[in-house]
């Protein structure tokens, strides 16, 4: 994205005095309104996301023509297929963002909860207490339903948010921002508490990542080029990943049809996220059978198959027609589309070596059916989530039972993989005591 790229370059221009005061006080109003959110009773953020929800549905025409709007830029920029996808709204998605929203009301926020506590033998009681992380920023490019997620599991774990979607969906965010608005007013809930950088300028980035003066933690939602350009710069603690993708081995012990059907549910189910398969990893014994069971599935669903040239000589001459010859290039990368690499390995211990070298620590896949085998590659891989005799798509909040996420996370420090409303916690210590001292 370009916008994204030219992040790095404008660095030493970034003057607009007035625009860097308008996301500072945007960020400033989020802190200030966020000491009312975190005393606010569960039942009151409940109502403001009933009446968001309903506010949703009720203004899907309306959603959609600004959304059209967003689209018609997209399209003259000459944006791909994927980023067109990840983009666009439909009353099936605007439906599924209002459902969303009421399953992330349904959930039990721990906020406020005691997590444990103990009498010190001074007679001292002490509480460890659930507490909201505060006000969190979330830079977010292409997907306008990311503004409700958000906005939604902020408000359930009474966290503050600063919203900045990019430029592309600006018309959509907008109008997004201003149904949430609506719905926390009704709800006799400070406005403030999500804030909306609504400017397309890339400068309005640069200013909000430096705010660790009013925000506690950045939430980065994009592609690669986005999430580093936010790490570098950022003078707040960055909550992200940079590169998604999977890889799944298929594994001589694995039911070769269950596995063309994890393979194709990965790989076509939505491309465009990052979840999806990238490459498949086929032992050299049933390679040949897979290959025939499952390229003319995939072809037929318009997936581009790249294969090293081993695949070429196990497979039919009109098979090998439908396959294109694979580069280093194909193994390392995130395509987010119809696009599928073949890696050919001699052994269980070849196949583990190869995705342990390429992986994102994202998500990584194996079917199969040895125990021993499949123990061995959950403990010798190093992923956010390891899916066994699944589809990497299951690797999401929603699927996982969490809500919502506000993305994946592939760090290791406060939360890895959905980061949902557990996650969207912290706490303090709470000593209770009638005069002790030191």
């Amino acid at each position: 994205m370009k916008e994204v790229k030219a992040l790095n370059s404008i660095i030493d221009q970034v003057t607009g005095q007035e625009l860097r005061q308008a996301v500072e006080a945007v960020c400033r109003q989020a802190r200030e309104a966020s000491c009312q959110l975190a005393v606010a009773e569960e039942g009151r953020l409940n109502q403001a996301l009933e009446i968001l929800a309903r506010r949703i549905e009720a203004a899907t025409e309306a959603i959609i023509e600004q959304n059209k709007l967003d689209l018609a830029l997209a399209e003259t920029a000459g944006q791909s297929k994927a980023f067109i996808d990840r983009l666009t709204l439909n009353p099936a998605r605007i439906q599924a963002m209002a459902q969303g929203v009421r399953e992330i009301a349904a959930l039990h926020s721990r906020v406020g909860k005691s997590l444990e506590e103990r009498k010190l033998e001074n007679g001292v009681l002490l509480q460890k207490i659930a507490v909201p992380l505060g006000v969190i920023g979330i830079i977010y490019e292409s997907r306008p339903n990311v503004t409700i997620d958000v906005a939604a599991l902020c408000l359930k774990s009474g966290n503050a948010v600063v919203l900045k979607g990019g430029s592309e969906s600006l018309n959509s965010n907008r109008f997004l921002v201003g149904l949430i608005k609506e719905a926390l007013a009704e709800a006799g809930l400070p406005t403030d508490v999500v804030g909306f950088v609504n400017s397309p300028e890339r400068a309005a980035t640069l200013h909000l990542l430096k705010q660790d003066k009013y925000l506690d933690v950045l939430i980065p939602r994009g592609g690669y080029e986005l999430v580093r350009a936010v790490v570098e710069h950022s003078s707040i603690p960055v909550l992200y990943h940079a590169e998604g993708g999977a890889r799944i081995y298929v594994d001589p012990t694995a039911d070769l049809n269950m596995a063309r059907q994890i393979v194709f549910n990965s790989k076509t189910n939505r491309p465009s996220t990052c979840n999806t398969l990238d490459t498949v990893v086929l032992h050299r014994d049933i390679a040949a059978d897979f290959l025939r069971l499952a390229l003319p599935e995939l072809r037929a669903a318009g997936v581009r198959v790249r294969a090293e040239q081993m695949a070429f000589e196990l497979v039919s001459p009109a098979l090998a027609q439908e396959l294109e010859l694979a580069t280093e290039e194909d193994w390392a990368t995130e395509y987010l589309d119809l696009v599928l690499a073949v890696k050919i390995a001699g052994s269980f211990a070849e196949a583990l070596e190869f995705i342990r070298h390429y992986s994102k620590r994202h998500t990584e896949g194996i079917v199969a059916r040895d125990e021993k085998l499949i123990q061995t590659f959950v403990n010798s891989l190093d992923a956010a989530a390891l899916l066994v005799n699944c589809s990497t798509r299951l690797h999401d909040g929603g699927v996982f039972g969490l809500g919502a996420e506000m993305g994946i996370s592939t760090g290791k420090l406060h939360a890895r993989g959905p980061v949902g409303i557990e996650e969207l916690a912290t706490y303090k210590w709470v000593a209770r005591g009638n005069g002790q001292i030191r």
